[in-house]
């Protein structure tokens, strides 16, 4: 059970004390009465109550004064004025102290009764809804302080899993790089032993046509052993991985005879297109064209060249015209194709670019082709440039240093 409200009652009247003490212990209150100010401010100072019942005037000392201690002392303490001197100005100020309410001696004890009752009603209201704010607060300070703690947990968690992301994203990179190298190696490994095999399986097509002249098939025959010798060179290249992914060749510079390279390769794409002309030019020199050159890699760049011409064109005439400029052979290879766009000259030589549908006939290729001829090229100290006919088609033209005994003539005319 809850304990008793406590009551205290200032008033000088003894009479008046003991009788409201009486009447309020019966209804279950814990009553103490105060007759002087000492023994008011004493009370107020060592015991604590719901209501205060205070005569305006004791003992020469002012009721409104011991109501602010009071108030003070204990702040859900409502007090009540009994007084037998009421006035205007002293209800007035009575209700500016905050007192709960102001009677009137005599007053009728129901009045006491129900006054006392609901003041009593009312401190324990402010006293309960100040505990409960005590409480919310405390609430609110824990609550405060476990969303501190989430959010820096989830900072925290965001934190580690943007870390795991980016660890994803570059493990990722990592495999896409992987496996586009992969996929350039298998591309590479296929252009690189694809002309050969071509070459060879040309070759083996013109010895089977019948009545063959026997000089034809002993250079028939010498061109397979070439081919056969260039693709073991290539498969031996293509176990260094390290130079094949890059745009660098590795180049074995020999005297060669460029003249002679470039008539086998014309051969064997003659061999091979049905529908092609091919038509080879010495212009500026009488062969033999002598040139420090890897005569394979070489054999590779005009292989490149033809295939693209053939590839590139529904037909016609391939026309490859061999000159000499100044220190240099000038090797030019005519289509009479549809050309190249004019926004696709600048790009016409990187790795794995082919003209679109739209621009040319349906390519099978890799895109790698002219990209290796290029580097091949550059490898030899040399340059290709790519360009479109007047009239029709496109030229490819590559500037290869010569021997310098070799030197002479002017720049042939274009196609």
């Amino acid at each position: 059970m809850s304990e008793p409200a406590g009551i205290l009652i200032v008033d000088d009247e003894t009479d008046v004390a003991v009788t409201l003490k009486a009447m309020l212990e019966r209804e279950g209150y814990k009553v103490l009465t105060a007759m002087t100010e000492e023994a008011a401010r004493r009370a107020v100072a060592e015991a604590s109550f719901a209501v205060v019942l205070l005569d305006l005037r004791f003992g020469g000392a002012d009721g409104t004064e011991l109501l602010d201690e009071v108030r003070a002392a204990h702040p859900f303490c409502e007090g009540i004025v009994l007084t037998g001197y009421a006035s205007l100005d002293t209800a007035i100020a009575a209700i500016r102290k905050g007192a709960y309410d102001y009677l009137i001696k005599p007053c009728s004890l129901d009045q006491l009764k129900l006054t006392v009752a609901r003041a009593i009603e009312r401190a324990t209201l402010a006293r309960a809804s100040q505990e409960r704010l005590v409480a919310l607060e405390a609430a609110n300070k824990t609550i405060e302080q476990f969303a501190r703690d989430l959010e820096l947990r989830v900072e925290q968690a965001t934190a580690t899993l943007n870390q795991k992301l980016q660890e994803l994203a570059t493990t990722h990179a990592t495999l896409k790089e992987s496996q586009q190298q992969r996929d350039d190696f298998i591309s590479m490994l296929a252009h690189e032993l694809g002309q050969p095999l071509t070459a060879i399986n040309a070759c083996a097509q013109i010895l089977q046509r019948d009545k063959m002249p026997e000089s034809t098939k002993v250079e028939i025959r010498s061109m397979l052993l070439d081919e056969t010798r260039r693709l073991t060179r290539l498969v031996h290249n293509l176990s260094d991985t390290s130079i094949l992914m890059s745009d660098h060749f590795g180049v074995r510079l020999v005297s060669a005879d460029i003249w002679q390279i470039i008539q086998e390769q014309v051969a064997v794409a003659e061999a091979s297109a049905e529908r092609h002309r091919f038509l080879l030019e010495a212009m500026q020199f009488s062969p033999p064209l002598v040139a420090e050159c890897d005569a394979d890699r070489m054999a590779q760049v005009v292989s490149n060249l033809l295939s693209n011409a053939v590839r590139y064109s529904d037909g016609g005439e391939v026309r490859v015209t061999v000159a000499v400029v100044g220190d240099d052979a000038l090797i030019t290879v005519c289509d009479e194709g549809p050309g190249i766009p004019k926004n696709r000259l600048a790009t016409i030589f990187e790795p794995r670019f082919r003209l679109p549908l739209s621009d040319a006939r349906a390519s099978k290729g890799m895109g790698l082709g002219l990209s290796i001829t290029k580097a091949i090229v550059t490898a030899h100290g040399g340059s290709i440039s790519a360009q479109n006919n007047e009239d029709k088609g496109a030229s490819f033209v590559v500037r290869l240093p010569l021997h310098p005994q070799q030197a002479g003539g002017e720049a042939p005319p274009p196609c």
